[in-house]
């Protein structure tokens, strides 16, 4: 039955998923070190990174931190979808919703520094992205993903290249996916490209007090390689908005 509920979830994000997301997923569920990556990272997520990742999270409901669960909830009936399980984690490293688990039980992390940090708007954009995630079937390749980036085992690590580098490619079209389903959610463009550069940059007093306005004018868009350098940070976010910005307001029957 869970199945069932997935497939039927997975039919709901085709409607608005970005093509190059969905063509690069059906090519590495043909890649064997992809497919070998997921198994592992479904045993180990089970057997251990549940665990390791909720060692200390707070479970979000009606009790605690009742307005993101209000908010998850209402972005949850936008996509037609049931809300995931959520947790607000104290990751002082984390600046993005993390989509963990497995397909039939995923689970959303939500940074604490982003409840504090993002407008009531803006972090619903967010909690829309992760919940594009999970109804596009993304949840068990960024578990695997996860899985080879945080590996303490450096064979590990050298053993599983290939995968991670499959993956890191899929994952800059699968956040176009994303980026939709929070343009969905809000319905209202300016708020889901604020909450994008907000979350990019990361650092919690820019959260707040960064000028999104100024900081898009300035982009530069030279240098779209995959490196993790601010350039690079740069026109990958760039592209992101001019993705998102390209399709024009959510329409309302998706």
């Amino acid at each position: 039955a869970r199945k069932g509920l997935a497939a039927a979830r997975r039919r709901e994000g085709a409607a608005y998923a970005y093509g190059g997301d969905l063509r690069l997923r059906g090519w590495l569920e043909r890649v064997r070190p992809v497919t070998l990556a997921l198994l592992a990272a479904r045993r180990h997520f089970r057997t251990v990174g549940r665990e390791r990742v909720l060692a200390s999270a707070v479970r979000v409901d009606e009790r605690h931190l009742p307005a993101v669960a209000r908010a998850m909830d209402d972005a949850a009936a936008l996509l037609a979808m049931p809300a995931p399980a959520t947790y607000v984690v104290p990751d002082p490293g984390a600046v993005e919703i993390g989509v963990l688990g497995s397909e039939d039980e995923p689970l959303v992390l939500v940074p604490a520094r982003l409840v504090d940090g993002l407008a009531d708007a803006e972090l619903r954009a967010a909690l829309g992205g992760a919940l594009g995630a999970v109804q596009n079937g993304h949840v068990e390749y960024l578990t695997a993903l996860w899985a080879l980036s945080t590996a303490d085992d450096l064979v590990a690590r050298w053993a599983g290249a290939p995968a991670r580098a499959a993956l890191e490619r899929w994952a800059l079209r699968a956040a176009v996916t994303t980026d939709r389903a929070s343009l969905i959610v809000t319905r209202d463009r300016a708020v889901a490209v604020a909450s994008l550069v907000r979350r990019t940059l990361g650092r919690k007093r820019l959260l707040t007090e960064v000028d999104v306005a100024g900081f898009l004018g300035s982009l530069d868009e030279r240098g779209r390689s995959s490196s993790g350098d601010p350039e690079a940070q740069a026109a990958r976010l760039g592209a992101r908005i001019v993705a998102l910005s390209s399709i024009g307001h959510a329409r309302s029957d998706v």
